[in-house]
C-alpha cells in the first residue's frame, strides 16, 4: 500500500528511513564517504553536495552531531538534530534539520548551511543573502525584506560578515528615510491624524510607523538617494507596478532640475 509515502511500500519506506543518506541531497548512500573529513562522511560525491560541504561549518558539536552552520562562523549554531531539539527546543525555537527554511520553504535547514539571526530563528544562508540582496520588490522603498519571515524582527546577524555588511547599508537607508519621514510627517499633518489617538487602531501612539506606511519614497536612479514621491491612499494600497516600471524613470527633483538646466530631455 502507499498511504503516506508515495513511491514506497510501508516496508520499503521503513528501510529508506533507516538508510544512510547524504546530508544535503537526502539520496541514499551505500556507505560513508571515507575520503571526506569525519564531519562530512555523510556527504555524497555529487558536485552540488561537495560545494555545499565546502560552504558548511566543519565542526562537531559537544553532543557529537555535525554543526549545521556555515564555514568560518565565529559561533556555531545550536544542534539541529531532532534528538537534541527534543531535549532543548528553546535553543532553536523548535526548529530542526528537517524544518523547512522560513524563506524558501522547499528544503530543510539541514540541507544547506544555515545561520541564526538575532531573534533566534534559523534560515538558510543563501536564502537570506538573496532576500536581502533583492531588496524591495517594486519602485517604492519598503523594508519587509529586512525582517525575519517568521516573527518580523529586524534582521541582525553579526556572526556572518556578508549579511552584516549588507544590513549595514540597509540600516543606513532606513535611518535616512526615517529622518525624512519624521520631517514630512509634520508637513503633511500626519502627526495629528485621529488614528494615532484611537486605542483600537494598530497605529495608536505610533506616529513614525504610521508615517512610514503612508509616505512613499523612491530611489533616484541618478544620485542613488531616496526621495519623497507622494502619499499613499492607505497603508494597504498597491505598491505600484512591480514588474513594469523602469528604474531610470525614478529621478528626484534635484536631479530632474539639473537635467533641465543642462538641456537633457526624456
Amino acid at each position: 500500500s502507499y498511504p503516506y509515502h508515495d513511491g514506497y511500500t510501508c516496508e520499503q519506506y521503513k528501510q529508506h528511513e533507516k538508510a544512510l543518506k547524504c546530508r544535503f541531497c537526502r539520496d541514499e548512500m551505500k556507505h560513508r564517504n571515507r575520503k571526506n573529513p569525519d564531519v562530512f562522511q555523510d556527504v555524497c560525491k555529487k558536485s552540488e553536495c561537495v560545494k555545499l560541504m565546502k560552504e558548511s561549518c566543519d565542526k562537531i558539536l559537544p553532543c557529537g552531531h555535525a554543526c549545521g552552520g556555515f564555514r568560518g562562523e565565529q559561533e556555531c549554531l545550536p544542534c539541529l538534530h531532532e534528538d537534541c531539539v527534543k531535549k532543548n527546543p528553546r535553543a532553536t525555537l523548535e526548529q530542526s534539520a528537517d524544518s523547512y527554511c522560513p524563506i524558501c520553504y522547499t528544503e530543510g535547514l539541514g540541507e544547506k548551511p544555515s545561520v541564526r539571526i538575532n531573534c533566534g530563528h534559523i534560515l538558510h544562508v543563501d536564502c537570506l543573502l538573496s532576500k536581502i540582496g533583492k531588496k524591495f520588490p517594486g519602485p517604492r522603498i519598503t523594508f519587509f525584506f529586512a525582517e525575519c519571515p517568521s516573527c518580523r524582527a529586524w534582521v541582525d546577524c553579526p556572526n556572518h560578515p556578508k549579511i552584516s555588511s549588507d544590513m549595514k547599508y540597509i540600516n543606513e537607508l532606513y535611518n535616512d528615510i526615517k529622518k525624512k519621514a519624521e520631517q514630512r510627517m509634520k508637513f503633511e499633518d500626519l502627526d495629528k491624524d485621529k488614528r494615532l489617538k484611537d486605542k483600537n487602531d494598530r497605529f495608536y501612539n505610533k506616529p513614525l510607523e504610521y508615517a512610514m506606511s503612508r509616505l512613499s519614497y523612491y530611489m533616484c536612479f541618478k544620485c542613488k538617494k531616496p526621495y519623497f514621491g507622494g502619499m499613499k491612499a492607505c497603508e494597504n494600497a498597491n505598491e505600484g507596478n512591480k514588474d513594469g516600471y523602469k528604474p531610470e524613470d525614478l529621478v528626484c527633483g534635484t536631479c530632474a532640475s539639473e537635467n533641465v538646466k543642462s538641456g537633457v530631455r526624456d
